[in-house]
């Protein structure tokens, strides 16, 4: 695929490889309260990505989603998408923290009990995919709370710079100690999730 206003803004000519995603969405919990948006949101999300003509799209959700689930799709990911490649990881569900330091934030699963005990994704274990799948360009998508716990900072006037080389961003709905607001079944609108 071509993108000339890329080559316009960074002098290079860029021939994008295979566009994979992983897209993830659990609003069924055990001990969470439940959310209504995040597999409608998968949904929304895998439509939109089969329409801007990415080639592979993964769709997990509720109880689909294990961390030998996510790790397979990872694994495939990496096989499929090459250095050249997109991949875009997408996640909508809860997010929590251990409350121990920066780096304590997690992605429940559904049978994750709200302490964080059992099985779950450390928010830094998305580094680890991102470079297991090694694609030029990543996107990790992750709305949940305590999400920003998974992102350095970088610097603003580095962007144009990042645009040419290998690249990995993190965009998430808040910061690593702070709520997402959004609706839950049980609690109404404009509450933390």
């Amino acid at each position: 695929m071509r993108h000339d206003w890329l080559r316009k803004l960074t002098g290079e000519d860029f021939q994008f490889g295979r566009s994979v995603a992983i897209v993830v969405g659990i609003g069924d919990y055990d001990h969470w309260d439940p959310l209504t948006g995040p597999t409608a949101d998968a949904e929304r999300m895998r439509k939109f990505l089969v329409q801007s003509g990415f080639d592979e799209v993964y769709t997990i959700t509720d109880r689909e989603v294990t961390r030998d689930r996510i790790g397979d799709l990872i694994s495939h990911a990496q096989s499929r998408v090459g250095s050249k490649g997109r991949f875009l990881f997408y996640w909508s569900g809860h997010g929590g923290t251990l409350g121990q330091g920066d780096s304590d934030g997690f992605l429940p699963l559904s049978a994750t009990p709200t302490d964080g005990s059992g099985s779950r994704i450390a928010m830094r274990e998305l580094y680890g995919y991102a470079s297991a799948v090694g694609a030029r360009h990543q996107l990790f998508v992750i709305d949940s709370c305590f999400s920003g716990g998974v992102v350095p900072s970088v610097a603003a006037n580095r962007f144009v710079e990042m645009l040419s080389k290998k690249i990995t961003l993190m965009l998430t709905s808040s910061a690593e100690a702070q709520y997402s607001y959004g609706q839950s079944e049980s609690v109404g609108p404009d509450s933390p999730l």
